[in-house]
């Protein structure tokens, strides 16, 4: 997961403002990887400034009240990364239904994930693509 996850995981980084006093909680770590980045980053970490979620949204079992508990630990102003490589009409969509279908994974466009942080609750809300990649990164804030 470290190796075939680090690029998508350092294009979203690039999406987001990260500060040396943030507290970051990554929401599913896999191999660890990218909490190490982050900490490199937020050395000095005080309040739960910033979610990241890479790679995972697509198992959570219901995403609206996934995204709502989030959005709950978070401090007014704070951030919710949700970065992944597997998402509706990306590039390479077929083959990777064939592969998440068994895994009985989520699989949202970018409308979907647009929808997905409104009704969780989220503002600012921001979607990047990388289509040539398959890569999608969702941004959204706790209102202040």
């Amino acid at each position: 997961m470290n190796m075939s996850h680090s690029s998508v995981t350092d294009w979203g980084l690039k999406h987001v403002e990260i500060e040396e006093h943030f507290t970051i909680l990554d929401v599913g770590c896999g191999g660890g990887r990218t909490i190490e980045k982050l900490a490199a980053l937020a050395r000095r970490g005080m309040v739960l400034k910033l979610v990241t979620a890479v790679e995972t949204q697509y198992y959570w079992p219901d995403l609206v009240k996934d995204m709502q508990e989030i959005l709950r630990v978070l401090k007014p102003g704070g951030t919710l990364i949700v970065i992944a490589e597997s998402y509706k009409k990306r590039a390479y969509d077929r083959r990777q239904r064939l592969v998440m279908k068994p895994l009985r994974s989520t699989n949202l466009g970018v409308n979907e994930h647009r929808e997905l942080f409104s009704t969780a609750g989220f503002t600012d809300i921001q979607i990047f693509e990388e289509r040539t990649k398959g890569w999608i990164c969702g941004i959204g804030k706790k209102p202040v």
